[in-house]
């Protein structure tokens, strides 16, 4: 269904389309017996070959790095290993391995604790090849020697090539493997954080948030992002940020959301796209050449528009403001009101284009031929033109009454106006009180609030966008 409204609305294209074995329980033992080494050719028998793993230091559990680089010491560089390599016989074992460790959470730890890097490291890159690496990472036991075996053997197999970055992300797949959603997802999470990896934490978080691009519904992967990224250190979170602002602006939303609760701030937004839906809807080669060259056409800032416009997908879209929408476009019915993505309501528009022509601000004279029935309203290039006419109107009292659009912040308060209304300005609303107010980001009732909050909640969660598209867009 979400497909479908996405063609109906962003016209981004797409097609609508809208894994168990019986577990076996792991005896602790100093050896793993029998079993194991029956399921696993070259496996080392109880008190033979490989010595027993040094004892790891006190609290390996939970999302830190734990120390170490996953390669035995004295071991020789490791080239990239394949499992392609395995015979016949090996690689029908491997595989029934990783059936069983599907619901056994030990199993895999303890074969990677008997086995060479080289074995670990084709495990892994048969586990990926198997589309299996993320649900048994995910259910793999969280107990310190468990989770020291496991994030050695996953360094090894990224650090040889043997797991690509692709690899890894495309592991994240929509849903959620094992019998526990959130544990999982947590799990597997505090698994990729304790590498202290940044490539493989970078890896695992592209992969998460293309599902959350898919599925805008899983959000239970946000926290579980944040858990990974948290490993990062500052130096090496700003470097992400740097090659990944995408990824840096679905989590600043997330951690604003959460701030917003904590403040009792319930964040006004709607759950039908996520933020990195939105982010990419308007990355668009095609839709951001439209969306500047109507910027320019009224004197606005591209990133004020793209803003309001992202902003207005994530926080303000329900799935019958989508049917409402197509049906408008095709057919011209008026039925209901903020018509297109940007939610533009016919009152607002008609008092933004006096506005302008009053004052003779730029594209006056274009914004006096705007077509605001609903079939062009509704359209996304109609839709689009009516914000930036709305947005030159709101930006000129700003400015007039002592305000600046120079911040993020300044242009997330104008999307707050936008959403809310100004009392004494706009047709209806008072999110903020006067224009005086409005021009220096103080909405009603956050007096009492912290100053970060008194720009209003619609303004606090909206900020990121307005920062990513001021550093990846000309102003």
């Amino acid at each position: 269904m979400q497909t479908l409204i996405v063609l109906a609305v962003l016209g981004l294209g797409g097609s609508a389309a809208m894994r168990t074995l019986g577990g076996a329980t792991r005896h602790k033992a100093d050896c793993l017996g029998q079993a194991i080494v029956s399921l696993t050719p070259g496996g080392v028998r109880c008190g033979q070959g490989v010595a027993a793993a040094a004892p790891g230091p006190d609290n390996l559990l939970g999302a830190r790095p734990i120390d170490g680089d996953g390669v035995q010491p004295n071991s020789e560089p490791m080239g990239e290993q394949s499992y392609k390599d395995l015979s016949p016989e090996e690689l029908e074992e491997w595989r029934a391995l990783l059936e069983q460790a599907r619901t056994d959470e030990y199993l895999l730890a303890d074969w990677l604790r008997q086995q060479d890097p080289r074995d670990q490291a084709r495990m892994f890159d048969l586990a990926a090849d198997s589309g299996l690496l993320a649900e048994v990472l995910g259910h793999a036991s969280s107990d310190e020697a468990s989770r020291r075996a496991i994030v050695d053997g996953l360094r090894v197999a990224f650090q040889s090539g043997s797991l690509s970055p692709d690899e890894l992300a495309r592991e994240m797949r929509p849903g959620a493997p094992g019998t526990n959603e959130n544990a999982t997802h947590e799990r597997l999470a505090d698994v990729i954080a304790a590498t202290g990896v940044p490539g493989i934490i970078e890896a695992y978080a592209d992969g998460e948030i293309n599902v959350l691009h898919a599925n805008s519904d899983e959000t239970q992967r946000l926290p579980a992002i944040a858990t990974a990224l948290a490993a990062l250190s500052p130096g090496e979170r700003d470097d992400l940020d740097t090659r990944r602002p995408d990824i840096e602006t679905v989590m600043d939303i997330y951690e604003r959301h959460r701030d917003l609760d904590r403040q009792g701030l319930k964040p006004d937004d709607t759950d039908l796209y996520s933020s990195i839906f939105a982010i990419r809807a308007l990355d668009d080669p095609d839709k951001s050449k439209l969306i500047h060259e109507t910027a320019a056409r009224y004197g606005i800032s591209p990133s004020l528009l793209e803003g309001v416009l992202a902003a207005e997908i994530d926080f303000d879209r329900k799935e019958i403001d989508v049917i409402l929408d197509h049906n408008g476009e095709r057919t011209g019915m008026p039925i209901g009101e903020g018509w297109g993505v940007a939610a533009v309501h016919s009152d607002t528009v008609v008092r933004a284009m006096k506005y302008m022509v009053e004052h003779k601000l730029p594209g006056w004279e274009q914004a006096q031929k705007y077509d605001w029935g609903v079939s062009n309203a509704a359209s996304f290039e109609g839709s689009v033109e009516g914000a930036a006419i709305v947005l030159a109107w709101l930006s000129d009292v700003k400015v007039k009454n002592g305000g600046t659009i120079d911040s993020a912040e300044d242009m997330a308060v104008i999307w707050g106006a936008y959403r809310t209304g100004i009392a004494g300005v706009s047709p209806e609303g008072g999110g903020y009180a006067s224009a005086e107010d409005y021009a220096h980001n103080r909405a009603s009732g956050t007096e009492s609030y912290p100053p970060e909050f008194q720009v209003g909640g619609n303004a606090y969660q909206s900020i990121p966008y307005f920062e990513y598209f001021m550093r990846t867009q000309p102003r």
